[in-house]
């Protein structure tokens, strides 16, 4: 996306929270979680009864919008390049956004920041919430042309932490259905040890694959549902 499109959307969003959250709400930066804290523990207190639960779905839908702008309107993106969020992991995407604010995510660093320092964790939660309940839409309607030798790939290397279905569970992410070009830059930077990446054992899952592994891979779990 246009870097001048993506401040416009920092900086109305931006605006948007500070006239729409709560007094108090700017007191600490960057918004951070109980020491401690989960989504899942979050969202079970803030849907503890109807009332809290209808307010918190609105939250997730309200601040949602603006993720809209390139995660699509229910979590499916419209540009290869950008993750599908639609049915992935709660707590997945809650320890994302904390990773994007801790530096841990180096990948478009700065516009994920500027949008998410003015969250508090339950709207972090909600938005979790909101595009885990989304149905997903797998980026492919059918197999790519190397997805027989992916498949292969993906039972070697994969299936223990992302499952026989790529679902993924808890902060285990859903590969499943991925957007294709942004399958293969994360796992190009898993591979070639970029640091734009990091967690341990995914370095170590793609060690010694190619490029075409890589390619078929790809082909394989962007048409998986």
């Amino acid at each position: 996306m246009n870097g001048a499109i993506r401040l416009g959307l920092v900086t109305t969003f931006a605006g948007l929270m500070a006239t729409t959250l709560p007094p108090g709400a700017h007191a600490q930066p960057a918004a951070k979680a109980a020491s401690g804290s989960s989504a899942k523990s979050i969202v079970d207190a803030a849907t503890a009864d109807a009332a809290k639960r209808a307010a918190f779905v609105k939250t997730g839908q309200r601040v949602a919008e603006f993720c809209a702008n390139c995660h699509g309107e229910n979590g499916t993106s419209k540009m290869a390049d950008v993750p599908n969020l639609a049915g992935q992991n709660v707590e997945y995407i809650f320890e994302q956004m904390r990773k994007f604010l801790a530096g841990e995510r180096r990948d478009d660093t700065a516009f994920m920041k500027g949008l998410l320092k003015a969250l508090k964790p339950e709207e972090k939660a909600a938005i979790a919430s909101h595009y885990a309940q989304s149905p997903p839409i797998p980026a492919r309607s059918a197999a790519g042309p190397n997805a027989v030798r992916g498949k292969t790939v993906y039972t070697t290397r994969c299936v223990q932490c992302h499952g026989e279905d790529g679902a993924g569970a808890e902060t285990m992410p859903r590969v499943a259905g991925q957007q294709t070009d942004y399958l293969n830059i994360s796992l190009e930077r898993y591979r070639n040890r970029t640091g734009a990446r990091l967690f341990a054992p995914m370095t170590e899952s793609m060690r010694g694959l190619s490029k075409e592994d890589v390619v078929a891979l790809v082909d394989y779990l962007s048409s998986m549902r």
